[in-house]
């Protein structure tokens, strides 16, 4: 399992405690409702392994949140959390699997090795967040990254990617459902979690292969930059050299000015 089970378990975790301590007569909290009128929703189903949300359907959401926020990740995460406000349980939940078998389009050694090229070492949890981050893009630049990870070379704000952009969009669906149902075990348990194994496909065997294998992306991040960023590079050998220089002249001035 990846980020996003790693990010619930706390919440998981408390709910357990507190229902374990409960008295056995105990009441039971009052339904999620809306503001006005005070309506309840649905009580969560059994939505683990339940109906995908219509694929259409799913990039309507995502292109609406993305055009109203003017390509803004953090600001589409936030217009997506509102539409599934306003939404059933079953809704929110077919949403975040469809999701979660988009993102998995993109779990593959190329596309782990095309996101290590921008961005250095990634965890499994910054995995997530890059995923979503070419999600939240939207499904043209989505199902040009998934045929060919090369096609990130295209992204002008790939950095965003590498520092978080993408996290709030990532968990979009689960904080909606999370605040519905805040301490209610058996709901948040019963939420689609993302589970994925190794990356699929070949997975090339050193950096000069990555780069053979991602031409595009190699020509848009320096040879001897490979890790540091798209934009963010700097060559640091000179600087480097010119402060050996300076170390090394000053120890030897001292040496030669010191008193005998």
């Amino acid at each position: 399992m990846r980020g996003r089970l790693g990010r619930l378990a706390p919440l998981l975790l408390v709910a357990s405690v507190l229902g374990a301590c409960a008295p056995a007569d105990a009441p039971q909290p009052a339904p999620w409702r809306t503001a006005s009128p005070p309506a309840p929703l649905p009580s969560a189903p059994a939505v683990a392994d339940g109906p995908l949300m219509d694929e259409a359907e799913f990039w309507q959401v995502v292109e609406d949140a993305r055009t109203r926020a003017h390509g803004d990740a953090d600001g589409a995460a936030r217009l997506v959390v509102e539409h599934l406000s306003t939404r059933d349980d079953a809704t929110v939940a077919a949403y975040e699997r469809r999701f979660l078998d988009v993102s998995a389009r993109l779990h593959t050694w190329r596309h782990v090795q095309a996101a290590e090229m921008a961005c250095g070492f990634v965890s499994e949890d910054v995995l997530s967040d890059f995923r979503a981050f070419v999600v939240a893009h939207g499904r043209s630049t989505f199902e040009a990254v998934a045929a060919d990870p090369d096609a990130l070379a295209d992204v002008a704000d790939l950095g965003g990617g590498c520092d978080g952009a993408g996290e709030s969009f990532d968990v979009a669906a689960v904080d909606v459902f999370h605040d519905r149902h805040d301490g209610d075990g058996t709901a948040l348990d019963s939420f689609p979690l993302e589970e994925l194994d190794e990356p699929t496909g070949p997975r090339a065997v050193d950096d000069d292969a990555v780069r053979a294998d991602l031409p595009r992306m190699a020509a848009r991040i320096p040879h001897d930059g490979l890790g540091k960023g798209p934009g963010n590079y700097v060559d640091a050998s000179g600087l480097v050299a010119r402060l050996v220089g300076t170390v090394t002249g000053t120890l030897l001035g001292g040496l030669g000015g010191a008193p005998d």
